[in-house]
C-alpha cells in the first residue's frame, strides 16, 4: 500500500510538472504572438497624409489616414501577429480627390518596415533613394533584445535643396515641398538614412521583437528631450 501511494504521488508530481511546462509554453507562445503596433505622430506644422502600403503577401492594415500637424495627429495601427512587410510614404499638401502635391509619386521619403521575421527579427529604414519630402525618424520600442537604433532624418532637406532639384507646391506660395537629390547631399545631411542600392546606415541593426515601431514626422532631434514628444532610442537591449 505504501509503495502504491508513493507511486501515485510521483505520478501526480510528474503530471503537475507537465501541466506547468505546457502552460508556460502556451503563455510564451501567446506573448510571442501579440501583434506589434505601428504608431505615427506628426510634429510638422502642416498635415501629413501617410500611405501604408503592404508588400505582396502581407495584408493591408489601414487606409485613408491623415495626421493633423503640430503634434495633434497621432495614430496607432495593430499589425498582424505573423510576418508583415511594407512601406510608409508621408504625403503633404492634400487636394480634393485624394491627390497630394508630394508623396503620390517621387520624390518622397520612404520608410521600409518588416516585422516578425526569423527569430522575431524586425527591420526598418528611412530611404531617400526616391527623393525627400518630409523629415522622418523611425524607432522601435518595447524591445525584446538586440540592437535597435533610431534611424532617419530630422533635417528639412527641402530648405537647402539645389535649384535644379526642387519641387514647388501648387498652393504653398512657391515653397519648396520636395527635393530630388542628389544622393550625396542627402547622405551628408542625414547619414542615418539609405540613399540608394547597397547603401546602409553606419550603425548596426539587429532588432528582436519590438512591441511597437514609431514613425515621427518633423521630430526636432534623433532623441527627443521634451516629454510631450515621442521618445526614440539610440541602442536598446532588454
Amino acid at each position: 500500500m505504501h509503495t502504491a501511494s508513493m507511486a501515485n504521488k510521483l505520478q501526480l508530481a510528474i503530471a503537475f510538472v507537465v501541466v506547468v511546462v505546457v502552460l508556460g509554453a502556451m503563455a510564451a507562445s501567446a506573448a510571442a504572438a501579440v501583434a506589434p503596433m505601428l504608431t505615427m505622430h506628426n510634429l510638422c506644422p502642416y498635415t501629413v497624409w501617410p500611405i501604408v502600403s503592404p508588400d505582396s503577401g502581407s495584408p493591408p492594415i489601414a487606409d485613408g489616414i491623415w495626421l493633423e500637424g503640430r503634434g495633434v495627429g497621432l495614430r496607432s495601427l495593430y499589425l498582424p501577429a505573423g510576418f508583415w512587410s511594407g512601406r510608409v510614404v508621408p504625403r503633404t499638401w492634400g487636394r480634393d480627390g485624394g491627390r497630394c502635391d508630394t508623396g503620390n509619386a517621387p520624390p518622397a521619403t520612404v520608410v521600409r518596415l518588416s516585422f516578425n521575421g526569423a527569430g522575431g527579427l524586425a527591420e526598418y529604414s528611412v530611404n531617400l533613394g526616391e527623393g525627400f519630402n518630409v523629415p522622418t525618424v523611425v524607432s522601435p520600442h518595447a524591445i525584446g533584445g538586440g540592437m535597435c537604433p533610431a534611424l532617419g532624418c530630422t533635417a528639412d532637406l527641402n530648405a537647402g535643396c539645389a535649384a535644379g532639384q526642387r519641387v514647388y507646391g501648387g498652393d504653398t506660395g512657391g515653397d519648396v515641398v520636395a527635393c530630388r537629390g542628389p544622393a550625396s547631399y542627402f547622405k551628408q545631411r542625414c547619414p542615418l538614412t539609405r540613399t540608394g542600392g547597397g547603401d546602409v546606415e553606419p550603425v548596426p541593426q539587429h532588432c528582436i521583437s519590438p512591441g511597437e515601431i514609431k514613425l515621427v514626422f518633423c521630430q526636432a532631434a534623433m532623441v527627443a528631450g521634451e516629454p510631450e514628444l515621442i521618445r526614440t532610442v539610440d541602442v536598446a537591449d532588454n
